[in-house]
């Protein structure tokens, strides 16, 4: 069993269950065979979408409370991917206005996103084949959209706190990219177009800003902020082949 990510464990234990509060909006469109597809949420005013097209697709969306075990998947996230994650527990009660999306072409992606909070919005976009995505928000106001196109791409974003923006994208093949943001009002931004590279983020603190942007193969790189509005020399770093 791969170490990465659990998604399709998750996904078959929720497979076509759906639970929703009458003011929530569910919506799944599938074309083609083989896919699974989850929506459970436990707050009023959330919204969701799942788009699957061709074949073998997974995806799986939780909206509600308070994230369980938010420790352990911090720990999961720094070393850039989810070990040990289940949904059990998962979503609770509470939180509101969640919002979140996930659209498949392709085959064979895997999509995870959950939310606790109020106000949170989530953007998977995956085409290719076996691409592998998760984003875990818990706050007000957080904003992710994740983007894989290629095959073979593992992608992570971890939002904890409130208003934060982060943007994760992957074109190529087998790349790895991280966001991992513990605080408020940061924004980042990370892209990685080639193929096997391997990228992380990580901000710890308030009002900061970063953008890295990979436009090679091959590379290694980790990028790590702790502080309030944190000074930098470069705001912004693009490595090129």
């Amino acid at each position: 069993m791969s170490k990465y990510m659990i998604l399709w464990l998750v996904a078959a234990l929720l497979s076509s269950a759906v639970s929703a509060s009458s003011a929530d909006t569910l919506l799944i469109e599938q074309i083609g065979a083989g896919h699974i597809a989850g929506i459970q949420q436990a707050s009023p005013k959330s919204y969701a979408r799942i788009t699957q097209t061709d074949t073998g697709n997974t995806a799986l969306i939780g909206q509600g409370g308070a994230m369980a075990d938010r420790v352990a998947m911090t720990e999961a996230i720094d070393e850039g991917y989810l070990a040990n994650f289940t949904l059990l527990d998962t979503v609770g009660q509470g939180g509101r206005d969640n919002s979140a999306s996930v659209i498949q072409a392709g085959d064979g992606q895997q999509a995870l996103i959950l939310q606790g909070g109020e106000r949170n919005s989530a953007v998977m976009e995956q085409s290719g084949s076996a691409n592998r995505g998760a984003v875990l928000q818990e706050g007000a106001g957080n904003f992710a959209t994740l983007e894989q196109a290629g095959a073979g791409n593992l992608g992570i974003i971890l939002s904890v706190g409130d208003d934060n923006t982060a943007t994760l994208v992957q074109d190529g093949l087998e790349n790895r990219g991280a966001i991992s943001l513990a605080g408020s009002r940061n924004q980042v931004r990370l892209t990685e177009i080639g193929n096997r590279n391997d990228a992380t983020v990580t901000i710890l603190g308030n009002d900061n800003g970063y953008e890295l942007n990979i436009l090679a193969s091959d590379k290694q790189v980790a990028v790590k902020i702790q502080g309030d509005n944190v000074p930098l020399p470069l705001s912004s770093l693009t490595i090129r082949d």
